[in-house]
């Protein structure tokens, strides 16, 4: 099989690519995969020189949560009309919703990762405010939602959320994040050299000690003073099999 997918480089999509065309190169199929946002640095692409049948097309489009992305998305579709026409992929795997809407006859899959509403009301408790971006906003998601022959999203909460904002699409699946134990390595001399964010305070996790009681243990921290936030940030151990333990934010703090 040969998939087209889409990936920007700038937030954990291209994590989650570099997951899933990996293991499809490694199980035989073609992948050609198109980055958006800007280009990758050398260290973002240095997983696939191992991957022959990758095919790379870097581009810098602007992604649709940028402001005033409008010229640029209709841009980056035509080009993905030209590109789908000129390499003949049987399925469209795409990490950005408006191309959901891609007039194409090849299967379309959406993946709905985050987007800029649901974040913006879990984070301040309030509608965003409305505006012309906006307004395209909306409807560039729930059209690529749509239109789409299926959309996938990585938890309940997320498919809920584009369904409670853009509308529900007619056919769709949660499928969980995974990741590959040897890609996934974050802890070094006892300290982790992975950043957490917790988006709704500002507040940075760097380079904490593990305390002792954690270092066989996957961790799952989160916020326990703002109810509507306890959600997990960071998975910190390539060890899932091992008991799960839950620290509060306060247990990481420098």
């Amino acid at each position: 099989m040969h998939i087209l997918m889409t990936a920007d480089t700038v937030g954990g999509v291209w994590i989650y690519a570099r997951e899933l065309v990996s293991g499809l190169i490694k199980r035989g199929h073609r992948v050609t995969l198109i980055s958006l946002g800007k280009i990758p640095n050398a260290a973002q692409v240095r997983w696939m020189k191992d991957l022959p049948r990758l095919d790379f097309r870097p581009t810098t489009f602007q992604l649709e949560w940028m402001q005033d992305s409008q010229r640029e998305i209709a841009a980056s579709t035509e080009y993905l009309k030209k590109l789908v026409t000129e390499v003949q992929p049987d399925v469209l795997h795409l990490n950005q919703y408006c191309y959901g809407a891609l007039n194409s006859e090849v299967p379309r899959v959406v993946v709905a990762h985050s987007d800029v509403v649901s974040w913006w009301t879990a984070v301040n408790n309030t509608a965003l405010p409305e505006s012309e971006w906006l307004s395209w906003y909306r409807h560039a998601v729930a059209e690529g939602l749509l239109a789409a022959d299926i959309v996938v999203a990585p938890s309940r909460w997320m498919m809920q959320a584009v369904c409670t904002h853009y509308g529900q699409p007619a056919r769709r699946q949660v499928i969980y994040n995974g990741r590959t134990s040897n890609f996934f390595c974050c802890c070094r001399d006892n300290k982790l050299y992975r950043c957490a964010w917790w988006a709704s305070s500002g507040i940075r996790i760097r380079n904490s000690r593990v305390p002792e009681r954690c270092r066989t243990a996957t961790i799952l921290i989160f916020a326990e003073s703002k109810p509507r936030t306890n959600f997990v940030i960071s998975m910190l151990s390539p060890l899932p099999t091992l008991p799960l333990l839950a620290m509060s934010l306060s247990d990481w703090l420098p």
